[in-house]
Parts: C-alpha cells; structure tokens; sequence
C-alpha cells in the first residue's frame, strides 16, 4: 500500500485521464485525415490507428485499475486481487511495440519481402523484451530483477539499433518535408524509446515491488506523457509523410 498526499493522487488521475482523452482524439483525428492521403498509403494510416486505439483503451484500463485500487488517498500496489496492476503497461506494449514497428515499416520505401525479412527478426526480439520486463518487474529479488532488466535491454538495443539503420535513405530525400519527417522521427524515436528503460530501472530499483509514493507519481506521470508522446508522435509524422507524398504525386491538399 502506498500512502499519497491528496494532490499525489490527484496528479495522477489526472495524468492517467488526460492520456485516455488525447490518445483517443488522436485516433479521431487520424480517421479523419485517412481521406486526404492517396490509397496507396492509407494502410499505414490504419495501423496508426490500430495503434492509437490499442493504446487508447489499454490507459483506460490502466486508470481503472487506479481507480479500484484506491482507498481514499492510500493505493495498493502489487499482484492481490484488487491491486494496481502496473504491468498492464506491459500488456500495451506487447501489441503496442509490434504496431510502432509495421507503421513505421510501412512507410519506407522497401520491398515488401524486405519488410517481411525486418519483421521477422524485430517481432522476435520484441516479444522477448517485453518478457524479460515482466520478469523483471515482478520479480519480488532486488538483485534478479536488475539482472532480469539487463537481459531484457539487450533486445531493445538490438530493435532500435536495427530500425535506425534503415533511416539512412529517407533522411536524403530530394523532398524537403519528407526528409524534415523521416529526420524528426528519427529524433522521436531515439529519445523517446531511451527513456522507457531508464524509467523502467528506476521503477525497479526500489527495495519492494511497490515502491515509495515519489517514485510511484513520477514513474506513472513519466510513462503516461511518454505515451502519448510516442504514440501521437510517430503517427502524426507518418500522416505528415504520407500527405507529403500524396501531394507531391498530385493528391488534393
């Protein structure tokens, strides 16, 4: 059980709420701009959305959980019935992740064999990340959590590396707008996706699972921001691109 301050609790209801509203405005959104992009590239507006949604309804549940977790300002954080469940963080980014991947994917300009090749070793790789982080975060062994931890970046490393690579085209695109996207995203991705394990770590440096009431409001507020960072993030610039690109081959602005 944690013991929050009134505005501790507050502070992260509201955070935890502003997530669903704007990752949900975020899916409106892109449905609407689906229309103003040529068909060819409205696959990668559809997996935005998958996307936004999967995460959309995943911080419901997350704030859910908060909510029913709550007792007064006191929240009982851990694996008992009626607990907030944290690792539905977890849950979000097993399809979450994946999405990010086939989206970004989908607008580069490579064969789709190639894709498939890419897909084939990231996907793997994905999956066991997010598997060792569930290890690691329930982990009740200080000491073999970190180890778990360290286990776990090792395929992170090996995703971002591998999807960093395959930005050295696009960034020289003759088009200056689809090369400020691809360049933007790249920025996005690298600063975005290095936070999440260093937030991770300090979530599980602390002596117990549950952790101080400090860490728990700066690791819920710091995830929730970083979602919808990501996630409003690489969409919004891959919407950017494919408009980009639809107007440069005569598609209606």
């Amino acid at each position: 059980m944690i013991e929050l301050s009134g505005i501790q609790w507050m502070a992260v209801a509201d955070i935890l709420a502003f997530a669903v509203v704007a990752l949900f405005s975020l899916t409106i959104y892109l449905l609407i701009s689906q229309s103003r992009v040529l068909f060819r590239f409205r696959n990668s507006i559809s997996v935005s959305v998958s996307l936004t949604i999967n995460a959309t309804i995943f911080a419901g549940l997350i704030l859910r959980s908060y909510v029913n977790a709550s007792h007064g300002n006191s929240v009982s954080v851990g694996f008992a019935n009626g607990s907030f469940n944290g690792t539905l963080r977890l849950g979000e980014w097993l399809i979450g992740i994946p999405l990010q991947i086939i989206v970004i994917l989908s607008i580069l300009s490579i064969s789709r064999s190639r894709k498939r090749q890419i897909l084939q070793k990231l996907i793997p790789a994905t999956l066991l990340m997010i598997i060792l982080g569930f290890f690691a975060a329930i982990n009740a062994d200080k000491g073999l959590r970190f180890m778990i931890a360290g286990l776990a970046i090792l395929p992170f490393l090996y995703v971002l590396t591998f999807l960093l690579r395959n930005f050295t085209e696009p960034l020289n695109h003759e088009l200056p707008d689809i090369s400020w996207g691809f360049k933007t995203l790249r920025k996005l991705l690298i600063m975005t996706w290095s936070a999440y394990p260093i937030i991770f770590l300090i979530q599980i440096s602390q002596d117990s699972i549950a952790g101080s009431a400090g860490v728990f409001v700066g690791t819920q507020t710091a995830l929730s921001l970083l979602d919808v960072i990501t996630k409003g993030g690489i969409t919004l610039i891959i919407l950017s691109i494919a408009r980009s690109q639809s107007e440069a081959e005569g598609a209606p602005e």
